[in-house]
């Protein structure tokens, strides 16, 4: 018998692990229940829909990238000239540890809808500020920050690709090592 409590943010994390892996149409409301060990009443209890579900994952995710990657590496005491290294680095062993990365399959997924284009801009575009930023005390160019900050992105998520495709996390490393140069 499944259990009766849990937490939304159980369900959010056991829920993202599920699109991540089956892709946010591929996963049914079935398959969240039992993954979560709840009923599928007591996951509308929570939500109101599997898109409402997938807006919170979304939400959660950028939270914890803001809260864990950007403040603490931003605010951490390493000199200006290794902080977009460091935050790099956490970039990359949180992808390697959740083996790809929501919020580009969701892109990749979902962006012929529309249906997560907030979530997913946020998501993007406060990361490509804080590069930015980072790039900009290397470069002393602003234009160049900007331009360098989407390269990253760009490149990072096909390094994701290419690893979740080849099973071989040397793709994203690769990815990031350019992105430190």
């Amino acid at each position: 018998m499944p259990k009766i409590v849990t937490s939304k943010e159980e369900i959010i994390e056991q829920s993202r692990r599920l699109f991540l892996q089956h892709g946010y149409y591929a996963t049914s409301i079935a398959m969240l229940s039992e993954a979560c060990g709840i009923q599928k009443a007591h996951f509308y209890y929570y939500f109101k829909s599997k898109e409402d579900l997938m807006r919170s994952v979304l939400k959660a995710t950028n939270v914890y990238f803001q809260n864990e990657v950007y403040l603490k590496t931003i605010e951490s005491d390493f000199p200006s000239n290794e902080i977009l290294n460091e935050l790099l680095s956490k970039i990359e062993e949180k992808y390697s540890k959740m083996g790809g990365c929501i919020i580009g399959n969701t892109i990749l997924e979902t962006s012929s809808q529309g249906v997560f284009k907030h979530e997913l801009s946020t998501f993007i575009n406060d990361l490509s500020e804080v590069l930015t930023e980072l790039y900009y005390l290397k470069l002393n160019d602003l234009d160049m920050a900007k331009t360098k900050s989407i390269a990253t992105i760009q490149d990072i998520q096909g390094g994701l690709m290419m690893m979740r495709l080849n099973n071989e996390v040397s793709h994203l490393q690769k990815a990031i090592e350019r992105a430190k140069k």
